[in-house]
């Protein structure tokens, strides 16, 4: 395997877990701020939320629930505006201008979004809606889904063939990492502070981020434009343009539909993903009265189970054993899809526990196909590419958020599993276009597609 320097990691690491820590308390917060800002109950009976569960609390939360859920689903769905339009802009520039300048800029916004958020919640009587005030820094700036998009490149372009598929993981195993300690510290860190401090201590962390990337994370890009970076480069049409000529390009060997079919098997992943975060939650405390620290156990145990599953996967069955990625991602769907039917028929937490344990493949699926696509392209469309899908996956998540929210609140009383089912069928349809993939990929002849990479037909 080809020497790994780590990079971009820190700060995507301290970033990711700074939204865990505050994403895994969203919910609890906009459910104490409805129940004590808006409904006008005693704080003493809101505090209750999350933590307790009795009579009292179930009756109090079926009414708390559909008002905290559409500020939490509109608090998901703002931010991402802006970000859609300067992911379609930044993938182009990137690779014309560089990743570090865009990089360190957004996480500065970050750290000043975070801040703002710290002094709001300061402030006791602040009505909910407040709060998305302090996404606007981060939103201005492209947010994390132009941070991702950057911290993407980054990696493919500093990634040999040899440790490429390493350093596609490595982005998973510190997104489910991070969910896991923000799973596990965050109700602990709460009971011990307050929804402010802990604000305050996701600036910290990103500023450190952002001063790792400024002083130790080296510009990856090799071959950079003589042009002058400005604002004004970045809002030009070309740069909008230039992402559909790369997608559109006609490739020897049908890598063109290959491209499309990988990129359709992660919109329909993330669309699925995004979806149910929407609702989980909520279905956990309302079918299994679960508190907040009950399912934040249960996310780390999911998390350590998928971790350790997909790093040793990838040693073994990719590196040592030269497994086919396709078929890894076959076997991480298989894996998904007996997690969801467990999950959506789970009546005790045991079963619960047991649907995690069907899952612990699931964490293979999209940097496998990352892998696969990143085979078929040169480094100078790597950005390009990464921002169509983003801003897809943005579009994907906007849908299934509201899509999700919407079910749940129609089923929530009588059949509140019933969103799981509908992650089923597009998981197995995922399975159908991966093994298309599958079948053309099998008709490229002779060398590895790294090496015919360097073979694209510009067609334009």
């Amino acid at each position: 395997m080809g020497a790994y320097k780590i990079t971009v990691e820190v700060p995507l690491a301290l970033c990711y877990f700074s939204f865990q820590l505050v994403g895994n308390l969203i919910v609890n917060l906009n459910m104490y701020k409805v129940c004590y800002n808006i409904l006008k109950y005693p704080e003493a009976v809101c505090v209750r939320l999350g933590r307790y569960t009795d009579n009292a609390t179930r009756e109090l939360e079926n009414e708390v629930q559909p008002y905290a859920g559409t500020i939490t689903t509109i608090s998901e769905m703002v931010p991402v505006t802006i970000p859609i339009v300067l992911s379609l802009m930044i993938g182009s520039w990137s690779d014309k201008h560089g990743r570090k300048p865009v990089l360190v800029i957004i996480l500065l916004c970050m750290t000043l979004g975070f801040s703002i958020g710290a002094i709001i919640l300061s402030f006791k009587e602040i009505n909910p809606w407040w709060i998305m005030s302090s996404t606007i820094p981060s939103v201005l700036c492209g947010g994390i889904m132009t941070f991702f998009i950057i911290v993407l490149s980054y990696l493919n372009d500093t990634a040999t063939p040899e440790n490429r598929a390493w350093r596609m993981v490595s982005i998973d195993a510190i997104q489910i990492g991070t969910t896991l300690a923000g799973g596990i510290s965050s109700s602990f860190i709460l009971y011990a502070t307050s929804y402010s401090s802990i604000y305050g201590t996701c600036a910290l962390l990103v500023a450190t981020g952002c001063a790792y990337a400024y002083f130790f994370c080296p510009e990856s890009l090799k071959r950079k434009s003589e042009e002058k970076p400005t604002i004004k480069s970045l809002f030009q049409w070309n740069n909008i343009t230039d992402l559909f000529k790369v997608a559109w390009r006609k490739r020897e060997y049908g890598k063109r539909t290959l491209i499309f079919l990988l990129m359709s098997s992660q919109i329909i992943v993330h669309f699925v993903v995004y979806g149910e975060v929407t609702v989980k939650t909520l279905y956990l405390r309302n079918r299994f009265n679960w508190t907040m620290q009950e399912k934040n156990i249960f996310s780390a145990y999911s998390s350590v189970l998928i971790v350790i599953c997909t790093i040793a996967c990838t040693y073994l069955l990719h590196k040592k054993f030269k497994i086919r990625e396709g078929v890894l991602v076959i076997m991480s769907l298989t894996s998904t899809i007996a997690s969801t039917l467990l999950f959506a028929l789970s009546n005790t937490d045991n079963f619960l526990y047991i649907s995690a344990v069907a899952g612990m493949f699931s964490g293979l699926a999209i940097p496998m196909t990352r892998t696969m696509m990143a085979k078929l392209i040169v480094p100078e469309e790597m950005g390009k590419l990464f921002s169509l899908v983003m801003v897809i996956n943005t579009i994907g998540m906007l849908v299934s958020s509201v899509m999700y929210q919407q079910i749940y609140n129609t089923t929530m009383k009588n059949h509140p599993e019933i969103f799981n089912y509908i992650s089923f069928g597009l998981y197995a349809s995922v399975v159908v276009i991966v093994i298309f993939v599958m079948i053309f990929e099998s008709r490229i002849p002779g060398e590895d597609i790294d090496e015919k990479n360097k073979n694209v037909i510009n067609s334009e």
